[in-house]
């Protein structure tokens, strides 16, 4: 029987690449004669995003969920937000940008069926600045280190992980979130593959500097064994302000 995919998008100020997004997946999924759904998390965009999804919701409902936060909570909490919304034995996170070719999906597809958890798809040359590709680098240490993350294992935003895995990592109850921190925690059975990454035509990144640095003390907070999270007190992970479910055919 052929796995079925959910497919995570965090979204924020993407109104330009959004429909282009969701045409792609739609044409690689049918071509593939593959099942799938999407999960739209607006994370508060300041532009026209969510009109955009709407009208993608408004023509595919039976492939869409579409969820609209009250503020904007960071790209790490929407995609908790999204997984939780899953429905299917497979689930892809993805970035709402056009980077990642939809069919590299199937290439870690492919890789997971030999018997891992999770697999990452990171590109051999990303189209990043200089400075996020070096961030990419200490983060990939600094999992090492806080969450034992096997040192040969790359990671990123573009992923598949098995769907009994994201049961468990919608338990948590921590403020901060970081996905592949939680995944990590739960299995190590994880690898990834070279995928290609392609350059960004449309909008910028939000990631800065003073971003970056505050990931890795959030890191450190959230994630080390010191358990300094105790200490603090909780906030909600998200908040929704309207959900639109994927209708489902009868």
């Amino acid at each position: 029987m052929k796995s079925k995919i959910s497919i995570v998008v965090p979204v924020y100020n993407s109104s330009l690449t959004l429909m282009s997004l969701f045409k792609e997946i739609y044409s690689e999924f049918i071509n593939k004669n593959k099942d799938f759904e999407v999960i739209f998390v607006n994370d508060s965009s300041k532009d026209e995003s969510l009109d955009v999804l709407n009208k993608i919701y408004s023509e595919y409902p039976d492939k869409t969920t579409v969820i609209s936060l009250k503020k904007n909570y960071g790209q790490q909490n929407a995609i908790l937000c999204g997984l939780r919304y899953c429905e299917h034995d497979l689930v892809v996170t993805m970035d709402d940008d056009l980077q990642n070719p939809v069919s590299e999906i199937f290439k870690m597809e492919e890789r997971l069926s030999q018997g891992f958890d999770a697999v990452y798809g990171v590109a051999k040359h990303k189209q990043h600045s200089l400075y996020r590709n070096l961030g990419s680098r200490l983060t990939n240490i600094t999992f090492n280190v806080l969450v034992g993350k096997p040192k040969h294992i790359k990671i990123g935003s573009f992923r598949i992980i098995r769907k009994n895995i994201i049961d468990e990592i919608i338990k948590t109850d921590k403020n901060f979130i970081y996905i592949s921190a939680l995944l990590f925690k739960r299995t190590t059975n994880v690898t990834y593959i070279d995928v290609s990454h392609r350059r960004r035509e449309v909008g910028k990144s939000n990631y800065n500097i003073r971003k970056l640095v505050r990931l890795y003390i959030n890191l450190i907070i959230y994630y080390s064994r010191l358990n300094f999270d105790t200490y603090i007190n909780k906030r909600p992970q998200y908040e929704i302000d309207f959900i639109k479910l994927r209708r489902k055919n009868s």
